[in-house]
């Protein structure tokens, strides 16, 4: 977050600066708000990409073990007919 208080810094302090001391102080308040509500809607950004990012790794999951399932059914059945296939051979060439 420094990063940001360092550009606002920046940018305010190149400005020129108000001519009473309450002024001075009223406009760097203004910019601590300002700062503390871009905080809170980065960290409330952050707070939805980690919660999206969960339920997506979530539904990647799912998807992973229904492939991995549909896959070993497959294995399954190929191991089933190729078997079949052999048991014809030694019938056909017997």
């Amino acid at each position: 977050m420094g990063s940001i208080v360092d550009t606002l810094f920046h940018r305010y302090s190149s400005q020129s600066s108000p001519s009473s001391p309450s002024g001075h102080a009223a406009d760097w308040k203004a910019k601590y708000y300002a700062v503390e509500d871009m905080l809170t809607e980065t960290r409330n950004e952050l707070d939805e990409f980690q919660q999206s990012s969960k339920e997506l790794e979530e539904e990647l999951e799912r998807e992973l073990e229904r492939t991995e399932k549909a896959q070993e059914e497959l294995k399954l059945r190929v191991e089933k007919v190729e078997g079949e296939r052999d048991e014809w051979k030694v019938c056909l060439f017997a």
